[in-house]
């Protein structure tokens, strides 16, 4: 029998979610949390039906709120999964039907915002390997990639050197202390100035600014700084997830265009590695854009290592 490729209907969650766990097994939640999001919008979600089985599905989508930023229709689309039984042509059917519907609603461009290359855990280098092809061959090109990288804390110790350059720059007029309520707006301020060149080819909304904004409050406690003459040159924060019974830190730095190649940045994520291990912490993971070849460096040489890389594909349409 030939599969039907149509429109999402309540009853198809379940084979949904049997199709996505052949491909992210333990990450149901993701599904759950797509259908039950206020944002969602079940017009550009399809699926492939065979023999009244969901063999596969794919997400389509449009957020008005980049359209007020950016001046133009940008379409998104979330990913395409089969069961791995059936054709790629069903792979290619999903593709073209959500294509056409966000044609049809007027997109310009379409990107798929994180589309990823597994070395490790999660989707097989396989399945990423014939998918990736699939895009490229229906016209996307690599916009952006980004890689994921990790590190156990359970050996951690301070190099030598690292410590040597803390004392260089206290020794310098900096001033490395936690920061404070009143210092969020500054921060924000080095975080968008610190991130510019990374995140230049992604839109960037009002609600961007806002989310950053909220998150740089909820991070003031595990957040350190430097400072020179009054003026906030770098910082670093972290937060704290549990996975079962594993706490995994996230740490993040910024550092001014300006005040690099000083060790700033080293000698605040040392600090807060540091942190995280004494809160308990066995992992540290962190996100880097492909093109900030100084953050991957630092992270290299702190023993971090790529575990999986994350592209962001875009096509006209």
């Amino acid at each position: 029998m030939s599969v039907d490729i149509r429109s999402f209907k309540e009853e198809d969650i379940v084979g949904i979610v049997k199709v996505f766990r052949s491909w992210w097994a333990g990450e149901d939640t993701r599904i759950f949390e797509l259908v039950e999001s206020p944002n969602f919008d079940h017009n550009g979600l399809f699926v492939a039906e065979k023999d009244r089985e969901i063999v596969g599905f794919a997400y389509a989508y449009i957020d008005p709120r980049i359209e007020g930023q950016i001046g133009r229709k940008l379409g998104f689309l979330a990913g395409i999964f089969k069961i791995p039984s059936v054709s790629r042509e069903v792979a290619v059917r999903l593709l073209e039907k959500s294509i056409r519907y966000l044609r049809e609603m007027k997109a310009v461009e379409v990107e798929i915002p994180d589309f990823r290359s597994s070395l490790g855990n999660g989707v097989t280098a396989e399945k990423d390997s014939d998918l990736f092809k699939l895009y490229q061959d229906s016209g996307f090109r690599i916009n952006m990639h980004s890689y994921d990288m990790s590190r156990s804390l359970e050996n951690l110790e301070v190099p030598s050197w690292v410590r040597t350059r803390r004392r260089a720059l206290l020794s310098e007029g900096f001033i490395l202390r936690k920061a404070r309520k009143d210092d969020a707006s500054a921060l924000l301020e080095v975080h968008e100035e610190a991130f510019k060149e990374s995140y230049e080819h992604l839109p960037i909304t009002k609600d961007n600014i806002e989310q950053a904004i909220n998150e740089i409050n909820l991070q003031l406690e595990n957040t350190i700084l430097f400072e020179k003459d009054r003026k906030i040159v770098g910082c670093s924060d972290f937060s704290i997830e549990k996975y079962g019974k594993t706490l995994v830190g996230y740490p993040c730095v910024a550092v001014l265009p300006a005040c690099r190649e000083k060790g700033l940045g080293t000698v605040l994520f040392w600090e807060n590695l540091e942190r995280l291990k004494e809160a308990g912490v066995s992992i540290a993971g962190v996100t880097a854009i492909g093109v900030n070849y100084a953050a991957i460096h630092m992270y290299r040489k702190a023993g971090f290592v790529i575990d999986r890389i994350w592209y962001h594909l875009r096509r006209t349409i």
